[in-house]
């Protein structure tokens, strides 16, 4: 019995001090959320993520992303226009760490979203998916996004 509970002592032990294992450090300071390892050119490159205490909530028209240490290129979500014309709201906060959030369609960047902020972006008239993404090092935050129809 002594033993066993050495045993779950020492796991529980080495799984607190693992939150930190695979995390890019954020070396330039508390105040500033810009990447400082990473590139931004790695949100096409680089894709790998560890991350720690993650929850994400959806329904049909809204979706919330809330993340208290993520590092590396995570996909949020990915939004299927379907040839309708969507308007997409994205609101996201960086409390700790270094993140690039940005939309991307047909391999490119079409929204870089500001930390803090309202970003929205108009999805047009497409059949082409778009994905929200995360390249981040060491970053507490949480993300908000509204989709409505523009058609209707």
């Amino acid at each position: 019995m002594k033993k066993l509970f050495i045993v779950i002592v020492l796991v529980f032990c080495l799984a607190l001090t693992s939150c930190n294992a695979g995390h890019i450090a954020d070396t330039n300071g508390d105040e500033d959320t810009s990447l400082s390892t990473l590139t931004k050119e790695d949100i096409f490159t680089y894709r790998n993520s560890v991350s720690f205490g993650t929850v994400s909530k959806s329904s049909n028209k809204e979706f919330s992303l809330t993340c208290k240490k993520l590092s590396g290129n995570y996909l949020v979500k990915t939004i299927t226009p379907n040839g309708r014309n969507l308007s997409i709201t994205v609101a996201s906060t960086v409390t700790k760490g270094n993140a690039y959030i940005v939309l991307i369609k047909d391999g490119q960047v079409v929204k870089e979203m500001e930390n803090g902020g309202q970003n929205v972006y108009i999805t047009g008239n497409t059949n082409s998916e778009i994905e929200l993404r995360v390249l981040a090092e060491s970053c507490e935050f949480e993300i908000k996004v509204y989709i409505s129809n523009l058609d209707n």
